[in-house]
């Protein structure tokens, strides 16, 4: 059976902190939003937007259909946020990060949350005591 996944989950740096994955947010015409002290208006990056817009950036060689089932996928997520998906829907989405994004810190975490099979601590061999 396959578990739900939540999309809301940001990723984070090898210290394990969100701060090197914020997005700062701009108004219609592109200019920083600011708070009522000046500071930048940020938003974490989240699984659910890495995936959307990897959906999202279609590529040369994609039929209208593949268009249409990658944007109704996309907009699923977006909308649900917490979602379950199937092998078939799981392996497009990988495919999708794979080649919109170079960064391994985003490709492994994304797999890692999409799929925790690949965990090592799924594959981790038991420990046998010595006698």
């Amino acid at each position: 059976m396959t578990e739900a996944i939540d999309f809301t989950t940001a990723l984070k740096g090898l210290d394990g902190k969100t701060d090197m994955f914020q997005n700062v947010i701009s108004d219609q015409s592109g200019q920083p939003r600011r708070d009522e002290g000046g500071a930048l208006l940020t938003e974490l990056i989240t699984l659910g937007k890495i995936v959307t817009n990897a959906l999202c950036a279609g590529g040369q060689n994609i039929s209208g259909e593949e268009h249409v089932k990658r944007f109704l996928l996309a907009t699923k997520i977006r909308e649900q946020q917490t979602v379950v998906l199937g092998t078939a829907d799981i392996e497009l989405i990988k495919q999708c990060i794979q080649k919109t994004y170079p960064a391994t810190l985003i490709v492994a975490q994304c797999w890692l949350l999409l799929d925790p099979a690949l965990s090592p601590e799924t594959h981790a061999k038991p420990k046998v005591k010595a006698v």
